[in-house]
């Protein structure tokens, strides 16, 4: 009986350090699964992180440069909008100014009235035949059969344009003709007041007798007539003088003279 009772204690006994035995085994296998599987997880998410981080920083760039397309297309626009509008408003003036650098005389019926200077495509000078005035530049506009010329002080005059003959007409009926070969940033135009000083300072030297102006006016040809008085009103001296090259004569005494450097 002591026998039978030992073999059961002893089999109870095996079976349950079997039993422990087997838990033991359990709890070692399922501890490195939970921890592969925690090693892989954070594997995945940092990968996933450096892909976001990635696919950002790409995404930037290609964003970036397409910005710096669209700037760079947005300026050729502007910069060929520019340049076109330059373009056209340079060709607009050119066709719209015949009569730049080119230089007309208004004359009446027996005298030089005065001269137009066109300069540039838009900017003018006029200079009257008799007396220098303080400011005498315009701005004009031609259109097919009118030029307007606008005066510094605001003074308007508009004048009947013939391109054909390369004139134009005045309110008063009075008519400008182009001067063939006349350049307006080269040719020179003295008028009769220019002209006169000229005339005093030359007699003064020549005879020592200081004199006032008497007359002074330009002939429909371009030819300065002066006429020069002394201190008791008498005529002392008459000169016709070339309003461009100023040369000409001393009638009274007739002699030629030369005024360019008086």
């Amino acid at each position: 009986m002591i026998n039978k009772k030992l073999g059961v204690i002893l089999t109870v006994a095996l079976c349950a350090a079997a039993m422990t035995g087997c838990g033991k085994e359990t709890t070692t296998t399922e501890a490195p699964k939970n921890a592969t599987t925690e090693a892989v997880t954070e594997v995945t998410t940092e990968e996933a992180k450096k892909e976001e981080t990635t696919t950002e920083a790409t995404t930037e760039k290609k964003e970036e440069k397409t910005t710096e397309k669209k700037e760079e297309k947005t300026t050729e626009k502007k910069e060929e909008k520019t340049t076109e509008k330059k373009t056209e408003a340079t060709t607009e003036a050119t066709a719209a100014s015949p009569v730049k650098n080119q230089v007309y005389r208004l004359v009446g019926d027996n005298e030089t009235i005065g001269c137009y200077y066109f300069y540039s495509d838009t900017d003018g000078e006029y200079i009257d035949a008799v007396y220098t005035k303080a400011d005498s530049k315009f701005t004009y506009k031609v259109s097919d059969k009118e030029i307007k010329m606008t005066f510094a002080d605001g003074k308007e005059v508009k004048v009947t344009f013939d391109s054909a003959n390369k004139s134009f007409t005045m309110e008063t009926g009075n008519t400008a003709k182009a001067i063939d070969g006349a350049a307006a940033d080269k040719y020179v135009f003295y008028n009769a007041q220019m002209i006169a000083e000229k005339a005093i300072n030359h007699y003064s030297e020549t005879s020592g007798v200081n004199t006032t102006i008497d007359k002074a006016y330009m002939d429909k040809n371009g030819l300065v007539t002066v006429t020069l008085i002394d201190s008791s009103n008498k005529v002392v001296a008459q000169y016709a003088i070339d309003a461009v090259d100023v040369t000409g004569r001393e009638m009274m005494s007739d002699v030629q003279v030369d005024l360019k450097s008086y």
